[in-house]
């Protein structure tokens, strides 16, 4: 009995992941980047982050590309376990880094260019970790913990800064789109299509969620809060 192959690399997959290979040799040349016989790639080793005062902190990661690459980012891990996971610290339970919003925010890795942004945004989060350590606080942009970051997500894209605003968009978020062409309901005087539609269309994608109707129930606190 026959079993399936594992994977294979195209010629375009071994072409990207040379190219990646060049951006992490230019941005962070002490990480090595492997490919795996599945067809998955791995980079580990030490990246080099200036700490301040003229020091520097050595942080050894790991970085593992899945079979969804370059549709997806790689998850990244504290490879050292340099610090212990914790939702202030933006670490999952296994010590990957949590880099963004799970479901919102999407990381575009779809270019050796765009990989190579993705690099300066992991720098950019290991500093914040060093900050973290000296004192306490997480120094940059963060979102709420847990359901409260989708509330929060859906609040700021849809800019509800009113119950009227909630009731007249909202259920462009949990129905069906119709009437593109038509007057937003938002009431400014805009084409929907030109106006709400796109923010709608970013928030309704935690009607994947098995939580919407919790995250619904958030979201009509804080703007009956604020108003």
């Amino acid at each position: 009995m026959f079993r399936p192959s594992a994977p294979t690399l195209t010629t375009a997959d071994r072409c990207r992941y040379a190219a990646d290979r060049e951006v992490l040799a230019v941005l962070m040349p002490r990480v090595e980047h492997l490919i795996c016989c599945d067809g998955t790639a791995l980079a580990e080793g030490p990246v080099v982050i200036e700490a301040g005062a003229g020091t520097v902190a050595s942080i050894d990661i790991s970085m593992r590309f899945d079979h969804l690459y370059p549709e997806a980012p790689p998850a990244v891990y504290d490879r050292a376990r340099r610090w212990q996971p914790s939702v202030d610290r933006h670490m999952y339970p296994d010590y990957q880094f949590c880099l963004a919003l799970p479901g919102v925010d999407r990381i575009d890795v779809s270019t050796h260019e765009r990989f190579g942004v993705f690099l300066d945004r992991l720098v950019v989060y290991l500093k914040f970790q060093l900050i973290f350590d000296a004192s306490g606080q997480w120094p940059g942009k963060e979102w709420p913990h847990g359901l409260s970051a989708y509330a929060q997500h859906a609040i700021e894209t849809l800019q509800l800064e009113s119950p009227e605003l909630l009731e007249r968009l909202w259920p462009l978020v949990s129905g069906p789109i119709t009437g593109r062409n038509g007057p937003c309901p938002c009431g400014r005087g805009r084409k929907f299509k030109s106006c709400h539609e796109a923010a709608v269309r970013r928030v309704r994608v935690l009607r994947r969620s098995s939580n919407f109707q919790e995250i619904e129930a958030l979201v009509r606190a804080k703007v009956t809060a604020n108003a």
